[in-house]
């Protein structure tokens, strides 16, 4: 049996979460135009994290790195012996 207090938390919290979505909307549609117009490709980035008791979620943000990153990582690591060494260093 749901409380009346506890109904009125979630009332007030999907209230104000849809007024706070609609007030960043448009900042949030800025930053999308902004991700196209700089490089084709997905907007949202998605990815798999570990949440609360190890229960796996998807995890969406937008994109802040070119579509193939992992692949110009590993050319440019091959390409620079010394940023290579420091990467290894950072990742072990």
């Amino acid at each position: 049996m749901i409380k009346a207090g506890e109904f009125g938390k979630t009332i007030f919290d999907f209230t104000l979460t849809f007024i706070g979505t609609i007030c960043i909307s448009p900042l949030l549609a800025y930053i999308a135009y902004r991700i196209k117009k700089e490089d084709p490709g997905p907007v949202i980035f998605a990815y798999d994290c570990v949440g609360k008791n190890g229960k796996i979620f998807k995890c969406y943000k937008f994109r802040s790195m070119v579509i193939n990153a992992q692949e110009r990582l590993v050319q440019y690591l091959r390409e620079n012996e010394e940023a290579r060494e420091e990467w290894e260093n950072i990742i072990n």
